[in-house]
């Protein structure tokens, strides 16, 4: 799995960022961006973003990227129902790839490795484990 191989290195972050906005900036006009990005390209660009997320959090900040991108078309596409619908569906979506990135590094991995396993043995057990949300984070 991707938290096992220990992908937490600086090459590997900014080679995802790059791709991510080179995907999701594809043959954009300069001058009118709100138009000329296409939807297709924001999608493919939230996972590569989302994988990003598995490497360093900070990638978490990109979302601010393809919020730019969906506020944009949702003002100037105000006129037309069907628009504004179809950009708050993929809002949702961006959202919910990167909160289930983000939520699978902090809370489900490192329980499933530090938690569940020392649960049925007899070891130490550490504190965290018991919450209701265990966050490994907040005691590194």
């Amino acid at each position: 799995m991707v938290y096992q191989l220990s992908l937490q290195t600086e090459n590997t972050y900014v080679f995802l960022s790059t791709l991510a906005m080179l995907v999701m900036y594809w043959r954009v006009d300069p001058s009118n961006v709100a138009d000329s990005i296409r939807c297709k390209n924001v999608i493919p660009a939230a996972f590569i973003f989302g994988i990003n997320i598995l490497c360093r959090a900070q990638g978490l900040l990109f979302l601010g990227f393809q919020g730019q991108v969906m506020v944009k078309k949702l003002i100037s596409k105000s006129d037309r129902f069907c628009k504004i619908f179809k950009y708050i569906f993929y809002t949702i979506w961006i959202v919910i790839i990167f909160a289930l990135s983000y939520a699978m590094v902090t809370y489900w991995k490192p329980y499933t490795m530090h938690c569940e396993t020392k649960l049925d043995r007899t070891d130490a057990v550490p504190s965290w484990c018991f919450e209701k949300l265990p966050n490994i984070f907040t005691y590194i």
